[in-house]
């Protein structure tokens, strides 16, 4: 536990620096193609996080999705040792400030289960380690959504230069399907021991 405090730090300080560079706009139309190509149809239900910080700006891949009109929605911090939930979004609709100070929506509406989960990442490897904040809230979710529903895709959000040759996994720790970053996708391979 010791060393992944340790490695966030270094991330988080190395993600810093990148957000400050790398112009996620530009990236946003081919995000987009890619993330559509992985569902396999335009008709798809996309969830995302609005970013925090230094969080890679997914928003204008965000907007693509959302003027298509399709089913979008963002992430609910429901409890402490919970999965997030994901509540429809649509743009224009004002977001509140929910827990740790995460941009919210409403939840007027009954909470959705995505197709593709866009997640956001301090640290990536490509065996699907994700190293996060270290609540475990995205682990929750998508050992829970993984249970409930067999075509959902996961896929951690960052820059390249944030890949590390092996995140510390734990036994409740989760893996992603994918990680897109600015040089394109990187499909995540089982580690073999």
């Amino acid at each position: 536990m010791q060393k992944k405090e340790a490695l966030r730090v270094l991330a988080r300080e190395k993600r810093d620096d990148l957000a400050k560079v790398i112009d996620a706009e530009k990236y946003a139309e081919w995000h987009y193609q890619i993330i559509k190509g992985l569902a396999g149809t335009d008709n798809f239900a996309l969830a995302a996080y609005a970013p925090i910080g230094s969080e890679y700006d997914i928003w204008p891949v965000c907007r693509q999705h959302l003027k298509k009109k399709r089913s979008f929605s963002l992430p609910v911090v429901i409890g402490r040792h919970q999965a997030l939930q994901f509540f429809p979004y649509q743009e224009g609709e004002n977001l509140v400030t929910g827990a740790f100070g995460i941009s919210e929506p409403n939840r007027l509406a009954p909470s959705l289960i995505p197709d593709i989960v866009l997640c956001p990442l301090l640290a990536f490897d490509r065996y699907g380690g994700r190293l996060g904040y270290g609540g475990g809230f995205y682990d929750r979710t998508i050992n829970l959504l993984r249970q409930r529903k067999d075509a959902i895709t996961f896929i951690g959000i960052g820059y390249s230069a944030q890949e590390m040759q092996q995140i510390p996994m734990e036994e409740f720790d989760s893996s992603l399907d994918f990680v897109l970053t600015e040089q394109g996708l990187v499909t995540c391979t089982a580690k073999v021991a």
